[in-house]
């Protein structure tokens, strides 16, 4: 796939393979401030839904790393010396946004 709009350089990236059980640990209720965003497992997906109610699919780039097939924010998902997720960091644009994990997470109705 080929864009030719300056400035706008686009990126082809290769999902990685991982067991769907291993979302499971993402699943979970962010918050930065009162901007929540809720992630959870669909499936074999990691879903993530925020404040505009648009539900995105993300997919595995590495360990705890995940990216959209657009435009859309890479995820990176945090954790303590237990191997608990304790957060993300959203990264788009040049900018991150730091979320601390603020409980669990059922999917959000449609």
């Amino acid at each position: 796939m080929v864009y030719d709009w300056p400035g706008y350089p686009f990126v082809e990236k290769e999902a990685a393979r991982i067991d769907p059980a291993q979302l499971d640990d993402y699943a979970g209720k962010y918050s930065l401030g009162d901007f929540i965003v809720t992630v959870w497992r669909d499936g074999n997906k990691l879903m993530a839904r925020g404040p505009d109610d648009l539900d995105t699919e993300f997919y595995a780039e590495s360990d705890g790393w995940f990216f959209t097939a657009d435009e859309g924010p890479e995820l990176k998902f945090s954790r303590d010396t237990k191997g608990q997720v304790t957060g993300l960091t959203a990264r788009q644009y040049g900018q991150s946004f730091e979320f601390k994990k603020a409980g669990p997470a059922r999917p959000p109705s449609q």
